[in-house]
């Protein structure tokens, strides 16, 4: 396999792990938040996985909830994790194990800007690490990561007909992610079993 070689360990530093702390938050887009929410949902330490949209400073309405706003659209998760358990890294690993980090046109079958992938950083200390990672992917992969790190925006929660929708529908979620080829797609970027070192 191609990148057998790159994905041979997966290093976390351990930063954040084992204190006490309370619940941290991290947010990510990345396609139908659908998907974002059940994957990164089954990563350890995660405790919640909320669906939603990020709020563009310069509009009062949500991005993604129709309207003058649709071509700005972003769709996103919050993620609220145990520090104890798991460190923005290991959680900002299951984010980009759950993406194609070269399509800004969306992913997979979600094509256009609601669907592009981005980590919403939260505070200098995510950005950094975040910019660390996006950097360490090019480097592993020989290319420019389309995935962007942002500041700023603030999630709005989406309706509750999103939100748990892979629980609640199995059958539909079952046949849309296949239909959407999201798992034979992430197969073919990260390979079978992928193993990533984000950490140089």
């Amino acid at each position: 396999m191609r990148l057998c070689a790159l994905f041979a360990a997966l290093v976390l530093a351990a930063a954040g792990q084992g204190r006490a702390a309370g619940p941290e938050t991290a947010i990510f887009a990345g396609g139908r938040h659908w998907s974002l929410e059940a994957d990164l949902a089954r990563t350890p330490g995660v405790i919640a996985v909320e669906t939603g949209y990020i709020l563009d400073p310069e509009t009062p309405s949500p991005i993604g909830a129709g309207g003058a706003t649709e071509p700005e659209a972003l769709e996103a998760v919050r993620v609220t994790y145990d520090p104890t358990r798991a460190n923005y890294r290991r959680v900002l690993l299951a984010f980009w194990l759950s993406i194609d980090p070269f399509d800004a046109e969306g992913q997979f079958c979600d094509r256009g800007a609601r669907y592009r992938p981005a980590i919403l950083a939260i505070g200098p200390e995510q950005e950094a690490v975040a910019t660390a990672a996006q950097r360490r992917v090019a480097q592993l992969f020989g290319r420019e990561a389309a995935t962007v790190v942002l500041q700023g925006g603030r999630f709005e929660p989406a309706e509750e007909r999103h939100q748990d929708y892979a629980r609640k529908n199995p059958a539909r979620y079952d046949f849309y992610r296949r239909s959407c080829g999201r798992d034979a797609g992430l197969r073919r970027v990260w390979g079978a079993a992928p193993m990533l070192a984000l950490d140089p």
